[in-house]
């Protein structure tokens, strides 16, 4: 190998090391930026736990019977839940237990924890579609019920998500659905197939199954005195 040979491949190894070099040094750039993104994603996270369990703890030295915070990620609908000793108090009191016509959401108050099925209640307030659960009434549109698929229930020590499946209006005096526990499968499937039989909207993307907790949203309906909105949906994590 003569000297002009030697020089061009000298020049070529130093070219290939700049190359090199240049390449691991966006490598390990872009993996900085990448590690600095998912420790900012878990700060924020834990911040938002925080932030809400300072929330639960305001909300409790008020109240409580605050049972959990019914949020929805946009803000369509956030309530402070309440659980009492009968299903009628709430129905006129606001959280802070004054006199209220607009009431406060509230778990059924005969729900126990082992129960597959939760119904919370609130009211239609049909002079303000933007109060209580009113904004409920609107998940009988296609496009709405697309848009609000899933919301949370925040609790002292954790939170739970629930993907909703289905939209109905149920008949008032239909006792027979209004289970919250199942003996077997079969006792299962027959009350689900009831439960679909009032879907006016649902989607197969949150569908539930037996094994599933569930829980029902459930508020009146301002065209038929008769019937009751019911928003179904399971738990996904």
């Amino acid at each position: 190998m003569d000297n002009k040979q030697k020089k061009s491949l000298i020049k070529l190894m130093m070219i290939m090391a700049w190359m090199l070099l240049i390449s691991t040094s966006t490598y390990l750039i872009n993996e900085q930026k990448r590690i600095d993104q998912e420790r900012n994603k878990e700060q924020s996270f834990q911040k938002m736990i925080d932030e809400r369990k300072d929330a639960f703890a305001a909300l409790a030295k008020i109240n409580p019977d605050l049972f959990a915070i019914l949020s929805f990620d946009d803000g369509f609908i956030s309530e402070p839940i309440v659980k009492g000793i009968d299903n009628a108090y709430y129905l006129q009191h606001a959280f802070d237990g004054s006199y209220s016509s607009q009431g406060t959401a509230f778990v059924d108050a005969r729900y126990q924890n082992t129960d597959q099925i939760m119904f919370i209640y609130g009211h239609n307030v049909y002079y303000d579609h933007n109060a209580m659960f009113s904004p409920l009434a609107s998940l009988l549109d296609q496009d709405e019920f697309e848009r609000h698929d899933k919301f949370e229930l925040i609790y002292q020590d954790h939170k739970e998500s629930y993907g909703i499946c289905m939209s109905l209006l149920v008949d008032v005096e239909d006792q027979q659905i209004m289970q919250t526990q199942f003996a077997s499968l079969t006792a299962w499937q027959t009350w689900y197939e009831r439960l679909k039989s009032y879907a006016k909207l649902e989607t197969s993307y949150h569908e539930p199954s037996f094994a599933d907790k569930m829980v029902i949203l459930q508020t009146c309906y301002e065209h038929d005195a008769d019937k009751r909105i019911w928003i179904v949906a399971k738990k996904i994590s």
